[in-house]
């Protein structure tokens, strides 16, 4: 970046009003959070299904012969899920502190 366009960036960075700014980041943050929560789910969704096939074409009907292993994989996509919310809650509170 050139002297001149840094001096350009600076002088219209200048210009912008404080609370515009703010509430530009926060809608931006919250875009961001959105989507990421929306890529979450379908990954969840995703892993589900992935973990179902192993059960067979039945589906849940499948599910009475290894219950235990069911139950590991839940336990997994709800960690999975309490992880994710964990960092969604840390951005909004980014966002709310700036």
């Amino acid at each position: 970046m050139s002297e001149d366009e840094r001096d350009e960036e600076v002088s219209w960075l200048e210009s912008i009003d404080v609370l515009s700014l703010i509430s530009y980041l926060d809608s931006l943050f919250e875009i961001v959070v959105n989507a990421k929560v929306d890529d979450i789910s379908n990954l969840v969704k995703k892993k589900l299904d992935e973990q179902l096939k192993i059960f067979g074409s039945e589906g849940l009907h499948d599910l009475s012969k290894d219950p235990l292993e069911f139950e590991k994989i839940i336990v997994k996509l709800e960690a999975e899920v309490w992880n994710h919310i964990s960092v969604q809650q840390q951005l909004k509170i980014y966002i709310e502190v700036y």
